[in-house]
């Protein structure tokens, strides 16, 4: 039976998702296989996280420019404690640093950044 579930959200920035892993304590590497439950799926670029046994696979998207998450959600994985259920860590954290990343293009630096008790990130930039 298979557990690997296909995220739906738009990845196109792989420094900003390299700085999401890095943010939920993991990395980014190229690799051509990630771990889930059924042992060994293809991918181009895979997330590892302490403490977990599977990994998040990175794979191009089939309907246009991107990139598409590819995990095991089987709770025995330990992935739904760092990324999410539904991989919503793992997306808020790429959708900051992407945010993070037009900032600092557009020559704002990054003044302070918050989690608030709703979960939400409040992230201050300045000229």
């Amino acid at each position: 039976m298979s557990h690997v579930t296909a995220v739906t959200a738009e990845i196109t920035d792989l420094a900003s998702l390299t700085a999401a892993a890095v943010r939920l304590g993991g990395k980014l590497s190229q690799k051509q296989t990630f771990r889930n439950y059924q042992g060994h799926g293809r991918c181009e670029y895979a997330i590892q996280l302490p403490g977990c046994t599977y990994e998040v696979g990175v794979v191009r998207a089939n309907n246009g420019p991107g990139y598409t998450l590819l995990f095991d959600s089987w709770n025995t994985g330990g992935l739904g404690q760092k990324i999410g259920a539904k991989a919503e860590k793992l997306v808020q954290a790429y959708g900051i640093e992407r945010f993070k990343a037009a900032a600092r293009r557009k020559g704002h630096a990054v003044v302070r950044e918050r989690v608030l008790a709703d979960g939400t990130v409040s992230v201050l930039i300045g000229a």
